[in-house]
């Protein structure tokens, strides 16, 4: 019976086929796209950081991890950031921004 509807109707199963096989196809290249890119963003994270490795927290250091980090040497960069809201005092507006300040040899 299914022999019987494909000879019939040959274009349509045609074309449900094709659109099968490219829905695949789409969603293999996308994953494997994704899949090299977070690779190439592996690799290259220390040019993209610009550090060789990268201490982040929500809270502030203790003692022992400033005792840690002072040990392996090297330039260190203390960044403290926070969100807040600016005002604009011309147009009476504000706006959400994030602050960050930097210290050391960033």
């Amino acid at each position: 019976m299914a022999w019987r509807d494909g000879k019939a109707s040959g274009k349509r199963l045609l074309l449900f086929m094709a659109s099968i096989i490219l829905g695949i196809a789409a969603v293999v290249s996308i994953q494997s796209f994704s899949n090299n890119l977070k690779n190439n963003i592996g690799l290259q994270s220390k040019a993209l950081m610009g550090a060789d490795f990268l201490i982040d927290s929500n809270q502030p250091a203790n003692e022992r991890v400033m005792e840690l980090m002072d040990s392996l040497g090297g330039y260190k960069a203390r960044e403290v950031k926070f969100a807040s809201m600016a005002a604009f005092p011309k147009s009476l507006s504000t706006k959400l921004v994030q602050v960050r300040a930097i210290e050391g040899n960033y």
